[in-house]
């Protein structure tokens, strides 16, 4: 066993009992160039509505001190909350003004402090390491930080491997997520899907590290980080997969497909991996297709 699945089986007895096990559920797809069998992961329905309270929670079971600092677009600040929560500490979030305002609502309902500030990402990154210094506080990185990759890569622990896909589909940020089940999967192909507008592992990949990028779209608030982190580009690059790219539109007919067929209400992020399907490059295979929903903070129904 490599050290990240030993730390990643060490994580997931440190937080067990504060998450959900998510079901996995077998579906299939038919689009206009064939028909794909599919084995969804359905880490939406975790509390605080996305993987990210995995993370948060690892990280915050191991670190000292009552006060806790994080920067987010949404997701990673409502895990934060959540772990801040049932560990007894003090949780203050850092979010762009364009957030969504049902995530500042979910997170400040969990007790924690918001600092709504309108600047890009990097800046507001830039602002609560400064505070966090300055007030002898912990920084929870949103992705970047090796106890919430682990965290994320506990998934990877809850997967039925009698139903082996042949690959697994992630959509990718920060690189939190796909570095995680890279870790927990490491005879498997874990394969990142991003949106063109949020830009940061394809950029890496192109200039052989991580670069600082501008994101926007409607899969904004969940994968616009300012770059992949470090630790995450570290794991990545040793699979050396090439990012699949999808557009919003193609995100939304992922998001309208799994309203229409399975009743499932995803954001924009949670839709993108399952959205390289709407690709007409996609390679359609008999053996199923693993992905992962990973979020479903959202106020609005498909169209």
């Amino acid at each position: 066993m490599n050290n990240g699945l030993i730390e990643i089986n060490k994580a997931h007895e440190r937080i067990s009992s504060f998450i959900r096990r998510t079901p996995l559920f077998e579906t299939e797809i038919h689009l206009k160039n064939g028909t794909q069998k599919l084995l969804l992961k359905l880490e939406y329905l975790q509390i605080g509505g996305s993987f990210k309270s995995r993370g948060a929670l690892n990280k915050v079971a191991t670190t000292p001190g009552s006060t806790l600092v994080a920067f987010s677009g949404g997701n990673h600040g409502i895990g934060v909350a959540y772990a801040a929560r049932c560990f007894n500490k003090k949780a203050i979030i850092y979010l762009p003004s364009w957030a969504p305002p049902f995530k500042k609502n979910i997170i400040e309902s969990f007790g924690a402090e918001l600092r709504i500030l309108d600047d890009p990402m990097h800046l507001i990154y830039e602002k609560a390491i400064a505070f966090a210094l300055q007030n002898t506080a912990t920084f929870i990185h949103p992705y970047d930080d090796l106890d919430v990759i682990y965290g994320a890569g506990t998934i990877g622990l809850e997967l039925d491997h009698s139903l082996r896909p042949d690959r697994w589909l992630v959509g990718v940020g920060g690189g939190g997520l796909i570095s995680g089940l890279t870790l927990a999967l490491p005879t498997q192909k874990v394969l990142p899907v991003e949106s063109l507008l949020c830009p940061s592992l394809h950029e890496a990949q192109l200039n052989n590290h991580p670069v600082l990028v501008t994101s926007s779209g409607i899969a904004q608030s969940g994968l616009g980080a300012p770059s992949i982190g470090q630790y995450n580009w570290d794991i990545i690059s040793q699979k050396s997969h090439p990012v699949m790219r999808v557009s919003d539109e193609m995100i939304q007919s992922a998001q309208n497909w799994l309203w229409n067929h399975c009743r499932i209400l995803s954001e924009p992020s949670g839709a993108t991996a399952l959205a390289a399907l709407f690709d007409d490059s996609w390679q359609f295979s008999t053996d199923p297709v693993g992905v992962i929903l990973c979020g479903a903070n959202t106020a609005e129904m498909p169209s």
